[in-house]
């Protein structure tokens, strides 16, 4: 009875496992667009290093939200601002951890941790982020920043 019921089940079964291996993806080394937000990432924090105010304006979105460490949220325009003016100065923006994930077709995001040193208004800030990015590939094919967030990381010691 129960060589009928494999004999039986057989195809259909082979036709289960036919489907479960078309319908799971495959993750290749390096989905599309991570080289690219990898690139773009690099070129941004390289252009907020350098108060390079064109270099900047390619890479961020038109709708960027940047989300800083203290609470304060800003759009392009005043995000760029307070870059070119000098009034907050990036001195260092290392990572210590990076991961990237597809959030849907387009929308890659970049989740960590950095060490960061920033001066403004004669102030030194320094310290460890846990940082949220969100990339979007617009309507020109480029990758930019759409949304930042960090917030000061947590202590390893309680």
């Amino acid at each position: 009875m129960l060589r009928v019921a494999l004999r039986f089940l057989q195809p259909s079964l082979s036709l289960w496992f036919a489907a479960l291996f078309v319908a799971t993806p495959t993750f290749a080394a390096d989905p599309a667009g991570f080289s690219a937000v990898r690139r773009a990432d690099a070129a941004r924090i390289e252009a907020v290093l350098a108060a390079d105010v064109p270099r900047l304006l390619a890479v961020l979105s038109e709708d960027l939200i940047y989300g800083h460490s203290d609470g304060r949220v800003q759009n392009k325009s005043e995000f760029v601002t307070a870059i070119g003016t000098g009034r907050v100065k990036y001195r260092a923006f290392e990572y210590i951890d990076t991961k990237l994930f597809e959030v849907s077709p387009g929308v890659i995001s970049v989740q960590g941790l950095a060490d960061f040193e920033a001066e403004a208004g004669g102030n030194t800030a320094k310290g460890r982020l846990r940082f949220l990015a969100v990339w979007r590939q617009e309507d020109d094919g480029k990758w930019r920043l759409l949304a930042y967030q960090s917030a000061p990381a947590a202590s390893a010691t309680p």
